[in-house]
């Protein structure tokens, strides 16, 4: 059943952004996203991230083909298994961990919506940003730019713009949720509350969201996205299952 919402830190968190935004150092190279769908002129239009298309092999691999590396504990097999079907990509946290799958070279210059189909088997227990708890299942984080703004903190290092869009059991819908540090350049909004075993398919209007919240006028490129999943603070040892099946990136609706 597909289900249709259209949307408009602890410590430890805190610390594993720090190590991944050190990626942005450096403007990558080439993209590695998924052929985009063009138009007769060749025209990018929408930037297509399918994740239900694995056939056999290594997942891993699967998602290197895709221009995805693994980061922190989803390199470790013992702490976030990774599988791949029908269902989509799908990120099983046996333990309290935080691991992300992160493509850091999209340079997206033409946008202005994201789509994601994805959907929640386990919540994390006791898990809420709407009650200081920030853990999540799932989120999608899309990184704007190359511009490092103030951590907040001498000790983290300057991040880019970017937003995390999350589903969670009852944080309030479209609500932007911000963390200790990162309060200049980051801010976790949610886009569903599904039922567990439930698709949903979330809009969310990306360049509206990003000029809004951060107070800017530009269209800065979308330099990275990641899919990660974070329990390190949550209950029933951190254990949580959660499942994407494609993002959308485009102009139009």
């Amino acid at each position: 059943m597909l289900i249709y919402s259209k949307t408009n830190m602890p410590t430890r968190l805190l610390l594993c952004l720090s190590y991944v935004f050190v990626v942005f150092s450096n403007p990558p190279a080439c993209s590695g996203i998924d052929q985009p769908y063009r138009s007769e002129s060749d025209a990018i239009i929408d930037t297509i991230i399918d994740f239900t298309d694995f056939t056999h092999g290594s997942v891993q691999d699967w998602l290197h083909n895709k221009g995805f590396e693994l980061q922190k504990d989803t390199r470790n097999a013992g702490k976030i298994a990774l599988t791949a079907g029908e269902q989509g990509m799908v990120i099983h946290a046996k333990k309290q961990a935080f691991g992300l799958v992160m493509n850091k070279g999209m340079d997206i210059r033409k946008y202005r919506f994201i789509k994601i189909d994805w959907g929640i088997i386990q919540y994390p227990e006791n898990a809420s940003w709407e009650h200081k708890r920030k853990n999540e299942a799932l989120s999608v984080m899309v990184f704007f730019g190359y511009e490092k703004i103030d951590s907040g903190s001498i000790f983290i290092p300057d991040t880019p713009y970017f937003l995390s869009l999350f589903l969670g059991p009852d944080e309030v819908l479209q609500k932007a949720y911000s963390a200790k540090f990162f309060k200049g350049s980051g801010r976790w909004v949610c886009l569903g509350n599904p039922r567990p075993g439930t698709t949903i398919r979330s809009e969310f209007d990306l360049l509206d969201a990003y000029r809004r919240l951060f107070g800017k006028v530009d269209t800065p490129i979308i330099s990275a996205i990641a899919v990660s999943i974070d329990t390190s603070n949550s209950g029933n040892n951190g254990r949580a299952t959660s499942f994407i099946k494609m993002i959308q990136i485009s102009e139009n609706k």
